[in-house]
């Protein structure tokens, strides 16, 4: 007589443990609110995790991974969202970074020769690919043009230059005078001066910024800024302006140069020169 054999109850206790813990760390945990965060495996649930608390000595949060190839942090989000968001502007020391602006270190222009043994990885907030701000041109500052390096429109002009003034004589009784200008591309006019001399209540100057059209609208010219005119005879004197219309600087499509109309009785009327200021441009609405 054959004797059956049983089964111990726990076998099957044991086997159903083990099938579910295996089946629980291959899916994602679907937490309640409230419920703790679990290690290892992925947590959802949909509302904000929010860790608060007051430490003034180091950080609430540290996050350490010492595999050789690791990362300490992956955030995941949809195209176009960005990945996190700050509330303060304080500068991040050690922060590497591989844009500015959505923009390279290639697409800025380089005070000095670019040397690939300088230009790695950003080392910290305070560089780009490697380079300090002192690296890149600012887009802050002015540009100028003496009177000595303006050219008259016209070859028949009577004029003379003596130092940094360039004058027109009794032979012309008026004469247009214009030197190029060359802005950085991008950047925002805020401000013109032009040093001229009037020492004749009969004669005067007036002078403007203009931009020619090279790719739409070729050769159709427009003023930059309002003119200005000396009155009565001033002698040395600075006529300025802040009265810029598109004034932002773009010299893929427009060439760029300061004019002046002088009308004289004589030598005592012309151009010291210009100083065109200029800025960043205002943020984009």
């Amino acid at each position: 007589m054959s004797r059956e054999r049983r089964r111990s109850p726990w076998a099957g206790w044991f086997v159903g443990v083990m099938t579910g813990l295996l089946l629980a760390s291959a899916v994602p945990v679907i937490a309640g609110i409230g419920e703790p965060v679990l290690q290892g495996t992925v947590n959802v649930v949909n509302k904000r995790t929010t860790l608060t608390g007051s430490d003034g000595r180091d950080a609430m949060l540290l996050v350490t991974n010492k595999a050789p190839n690791g990362t300490g942090i992956e955030v995941r989000v949809e195209d176009g969202r960005p990945p996190f968001v700050v509330n303060s502007t304080a500068r991040v020391r050690r922060l590497n970074a591989d844009r500015l602006d959505g923009r390279s270190s290639a697409a800025f222009m380089l005070k000095a020769r670019y040397d690939k043994n300088r230009n790695r990885v950003v080392d910290n907030a305070e560089r780009l690919d490697g380079l300090d701000s002192t690296s890149f041109v600012t887009k802050v500052g002015a540009w100028s043009c003496p009177g000595n390096a303006w050219a008259a429109a016209s070859s028949s002009v009577d004029f003379r230059t003596s130092g940094p003034l360039i004058s027109v004589g009794p032979g012309s009784l008026s004469a247009f005078f214009r030197c190029p200008v060359g802005l950085p591309h991008g950047v925002q006019v805020t401000s013109v001066t032009f040093a001229v001399q009037d020492s004749s209540p009969s004669a005067g100057v007036e002078c403007a910024l203009f931009r020619t059209g090279l790719l739409t609208g070729i050769g159709t010219t427009n003023n930059l800024v309002s003119n200005v005119i000396t009155a009565g005879a001033p002698g040395a004197t600075a006529l300025s302006t802040d009265q810029v219309v598109q004034g932002r600087i773009d010299n893929s499509e427009y060439a760029y140069y300061a004019g002046c109309t002088v009308v004289a009785d004589g030598w005592d009327t012309g151009i010291y020169g210009v100083t065109v200021s200029y800025g960043e441009p205002p943020p984009v609405p």
